[in-house]
């Protein structure tokens, strides 16, 4: 099956590449309030350090790349599960019910995550936009720069949105909608809803198996019965005054 899969510090690529868009942009929208070129050009100089180190990432391999899996049924842990030898099958069931209901509170735990995203985000866009207009050409030299904290805090600033962005990130993939499910599938992300339903599949198999174990048990239990009762309707029929010493 095709999917993809996520690399570790593809985040971090994907963050570098659109910062350095928005650092186009923002150079573009100095040029045409009538500062001039000169005005756009530390942006530019942004955008191309940032496009720099995201180009390196990709290079790397922090990127989504396309990958063949096999389905979870062919996996060794549904497999063992299905026909595998396992004698505390009920013990197993009551495990993995438990742990069910563990992944889903702390999936319902990840909102605070949007919480302290939007903060975060926010804080650091506030932070961005008031280093915004101080950047300028002439305080490029570094020690004026550190001294006038413009270009502290607009780093700090854009870490700040990335950060945000991050963790709403991390409470929208783990949301439980047939969307969030769909992309976790597909890019092989492993969220709650993924882990959750997973393992459903596997209470449902050894459920089954529980099933099928106890109707085997009942058949062997009523085959023995029979045998039982053909023995004791043999031993009925013959006669007591039968004479056995030959």
């Amino acid at each position: 099956m095709k999917k993809y899969t996520v690399s570790r510090y593809c985040w971090v690529t994907l963050s570098m590449a659109l910062l350095g868009v928005y650092d186009v942009i923002l150079g573009f929208v100095h040029a045409l309030q009538g500062k001039g070129w000169a005005a756009s050009l530390p942006w530019e100089i942004f955008a191309v350090c940032c496009g720099g180190v995201a180009f390196f990432l990709y290079w790397k391999g922090e990127r989504i790349h396309p990958v063949d899996v096999k389905l979870f049924e062919e996996s060794p842990e549904y497999v063992h599960y299905l026909r595998g030898k396992d004698y505390a099958m009920k013990e197993e069931l009551v495990r993995k019910q438990r742990y069910v209901e563990r992944l889903k509170l702390n999936q319902k735990a990840t909102v605070k995550w949007a919480i302290w995203g939007m903060l975060c985000g926010f804080l650091g866009a506030v932070l961005f936009g008031i280093a915004v207009p101080d950047v300028k050409l002439t305080n490029v030299a570094v020690a004026k720069a550190w001294f006038s904290l413009t270009y502290p805090c607009l780093a700090v600033g854009a870490a700040m949105v990335i950060a945000g962005f991050r963790m709403i990130w991390i409470t929208f993939i783990n949301a439980d909608n047939k969307l969030t499910f769909y992309l976790a599938d597909k890019y092989s992300l492993d969220t709650y809803p993924i882990k959750i339903f997973q393992e459903n599949i596997l209470i449902g198999v050894i459920s089954k198996r529980l099933e099928q174990e106890k109707a085997e048990e009942q058949r062997k239990r009523e085959e023995r019965l029979r045998k039982e009762k053909e023995m004791m309707e043999e031993l009925a029929s013959i006669p007591l005054d039968l004479d056995l010493r030959g």
